[in-house]
């Protein structure tokens, strides 16, 4: 996870507004050679930001005391550690990358759209573009034509009146069928599904910029941020240069194998080549689930063994426990989940005990009875108990969508 920082005038052991670049490596995803050429290009100052597992975890009380609520990942973790080194090597101005892979077709999960949209516009060019995707990441392009062809029928039943609440249902069915968690949490879930049926690339994109998941991002960045006296800025956020983004027509954004493909263009020559053509892309990969199998496998096992987590009676604790001994004998991998369990426990503790744990305890108890909703929602508050169970069945809920929706 890079970010560029300008440090101030007036320190004597680097050069005036020399840029300086922060970044989380881990031997499991290494990507030093592409950080080795671009720092070489830019005549950068390089960071090396390495963590441990236990300190992350005895941070993390004080990490979701700044974010508020519950996070997606423990990367948001790692991310508030960078930002401390930041901080620590004098800067006060830092840059990101946030908002290009929503603007420009950054995910790989755009694809599927694109080839919707040219379904759509240009019907001839549909299996061409799939052919020259898997000649550069692999798979069937027969099999994956025929599964864009299906998801475009698909789509189009969400105008059908009376199919979001029937997929709702399924939803809600297929969460009673889990495991690891009570009724209380199988029925708090909704039983109906708004869904969004993204017929073009743009409406996708848009969906990303408007709704999820690019709202949440700038705000988790700017906590984190902001809690060590750092300025973010992301200069793909200006409202000028999002306004361009979405007047480029879709294969502008997506061709063939590349994405992001106007921004490859226009930093051919600015970038090495090797990091400009590099098809894949890691985002912010981080080994959680070896740590949950070593370091972190004995923290789980006492969190979930706490008289609290057996009160709570959101979850169906000899299951889960079951679960983690399969995951670190490596049976199943579920770090994401175990962690969603883990963070929310910590998060529950602290509205508890008053939240009373942050720099500023004088925010008040008060709180500890009724939270503000997240980004993104315009509901009444919730009580802090309502918000963790809304937290746990919609990551359930996600889970669901990718495999059976």
């Amino acid at each position: 996870m890079p970010y560029d920082g300008a440090a101030r005038a007036g320190r004597r052991d680097f050069p005036r507004w020399r840029a300086q670049r922060f970044s989380y490596i881990t031997p499991d995803f290494d990507e030093s050679t592409y950080i080795e050429q671009t720092i070489e290009r830019a005549k950068a100052m390089f960071h090396c930001v390495h963590v441990d597992p236990i300190q992350l975890w005895d941070q993390l009380d004080r990490v979701l005391w700044y974010q508020d609520e519950p996070m997606h990942s423990l990367n948001v973790v790692i991310g508030f550690d960078i930002w401390d080194s930041a901080a620590r090597n004098g800067i006060k101005v830092m840059l990101n990358g946030g908002g290009a892979d929503e603007m420009f077709a950054g995910y790989f999960s755009y694809f599927p759209v694109y080839w919707r949209t040219l379904f759509q516009t240009r019907r001839t060019s549909v299996r061409r573009e799939i052919e020259a995707y898997c000649r550069t990441h692999g798979g069937d392009a027969a099999a994956l034509h025929w599964t864009v062809l299906r998801k475009a029928f698909r789509s189009q039943l969400w105008h059908v009146p009376g199919y979001g609440r029937l997929v709702g249902l399924r939803r809600r069915h297929a969460l009673r069928k889990t495991r690891w968690f009570t009724h209380e949490i199988r029925d708090a879930a909704p039983a109906d599904h708004a869904g969004v049926a993204h017929q073009t690339l743009d409406g996708s994109l848009r969906w990303s910029v408007e709704h999820a998941p690019l709202p949440y991002y700038p705000r988790v960045d700017d906590r984190n941020s902001m809690a060590h006296s750092v300025e973010l800025r992301s200069p793909f956020l200006d409202y000028r240069l999002v306004s361009l983004a979405f007047q480029f027509p879709p294969e502008w954004k997506l061709r063939g194998p590349w994405n992001k493909y106007v921004l490859r263009e226009d930093l051919r020559g600015h970038v090495p080549e090797s990091v400009r053509t590099r098809p894949d892309r890691m985002g912010f990969p981080a080994p959680i689930g070896q740590w949950m199998r070593g370091a972190l496998y004995g923290k789980l096992q006492d969190m979930l063994a706490s008289r609290e987590v057996r009160e709570r009676r959101f979850y169906r604790i000899e299951v889960i426990r079951r679960d983690l001994e399969r995951h670190r004998l490596g049976e199943i991998d579920a770090p994401n989940d175990l962690f969603a369990i883990a963070q929310t426990e910590r998060w529950l503790k602290q509205q508890e005990q008053g939240r009373q744990l942050g720099p500023e305890a004088t925010r008040g108890a008060d709180r500890a009875e009724q939270v503000e909703p997240p980004c993104g929602h315009r509901e009444r508050p919730r009580t802090y108990r309502g918000h963790a169970k809304e937290f746990i069945w919609n990551r359930a809920l996600a889970v669901i969508d990718r495999t059976r929706i």
